[in-house]
């Protein structure tokens, strides 16, 4: 099973057999295709998918204090990781424009810095993990909080 950067025939990654996806929506498009949001955002087609043995119950929108968007515009999208680390398992991807909620702890829980001085966001959608802040010490930024 694939993943497609839109409804199309050229893939832009593998699924392996029985891979976890998150969707981007409830209806799948009258051609057959669904949009997802994790492991990365595309399409795959609706008919390939099986309900998942555990039910998830993922919010759609997140509250506003803990909501900010995406506004790296690198190609490949910011990589969610397991711990705050850039070495840690790599869980999913997010990119420009999609809007993520930060964990609901105090500011010290949701924001780590890592000896190299990057910023790390701890997130609860559209994956649970940890992503890359950018670094303070130079003014790199990847997240800002959403405007509606």
């Amino acid at each position: 099973m694939f993943i497609y950067k839109q409804p199309s025939i050229e893939p832009i990654r593998t699924l392996e057999p029985n891979e976890e996806v998150i969707l981007a929506g409830n209806n799948p498009s009258k051609n057959g295709w669904i949009a997802i949001n994790s492991p990365i955002p595309g399409f795959v087609r609706a008919k390939d998918l099986k309900f998942c043995q555990q039910t998830v119950i993922v919010r759609p929108n997140p509250t506003q204090s803990l909501c900010r968007e995406v506004i790296y515009k690198g190609n490949d999208g910011i990589a969610v990781r397991s711990r705050p680390n850039i070495n840690s398992s790599r869980l999913g991807l997010v990119s420009y424009g999609v809007k993520v909620r930060l964990i609901n702890r105090p500011p010290q829980e949701q924001f780590f810095q890592d000896s190299q001085g990057r910023e790390w966001a701890r997130i609860t959608y559209p994956v649970n993990g940890w992503m890359s802040n950018g670094s303070r010490a130079t003014g790199d930024q990847n997240l800002v909080v959403c405007s509606n």
